[in-house]
């Protein structure tokens, strides 16, 4: 949760493959659980959610050897995905709130905007860990943490088209 607050660093995060792999099967899980509709069901879900995962921690692994910091992978990995899956499930309720609701409504333009809101918030928490993992600053930290979410959103789309 500090994490998601910008009160603690992906270094305070214990360096454990086990938690890793702990985290990386719940934020597994909950990308499952957010994806059912749009991917098809459960196989389109979890291929999508696979590839996620696997595209997050390549970039990740591919930022910190370039930055010359491959031994903290494993607790940055950590953090990340914990970090992500924490404000994932915070986002899930946001999407039932406007099931059926008129686009055009003042509920459904709240919960857009409370769901924007928590987009950026998204770009700046996962900035601040890169931010620290890296050793670059805050705005290049966002900076890539926005690039990977484009290029991430892009393979997944075209790879897996949705049925929205």
């Amino acid at each position: 949760m500090d994490l998601c607050l910008l009160r603690a660093y992906p270094q305070d995060v214990p360096a454990s493959g086990l938690l890793l792999g702990l985290v990386a099967a719940i934020y597994l899980l909950v990308g499952v659980m957010m994806t059912l509709g749009p991917f098809g069901g459960v196989g389109g879900a979890l291929a999508a959610g696979a590839v996620d995962l696997a595209l997050v921690l390549v970039f990740l692994r591919a930022m910190l050897v370039l930055r010359r910091h491959p031994a903290r992978w494993t607790q940055t990995a950590t953090a990340l995905l914990g970090a992500l899956t924490l404000l994932s499930v915070l986002g899930m309720p946001l999407g039932s709130l406007v099931q059926g609701a008129d686009v055009t409504s003042t509920r459904a333009q709240a919960v857009a905007l409370l769901q924007l809101a928590l987009l950026i918030w998204t770009q700046v928490v996962t900035g601040h860990i890169l931010r620290y993992a890296l050793e670059v600053s805050l705005g290049m930290g966002v900076t890539l943490s926005l690039a990977y979410t484009l290029v991430a959103t892009a393979v997944i789309l075209n790879l897996f088209p949705t049925n929205l």
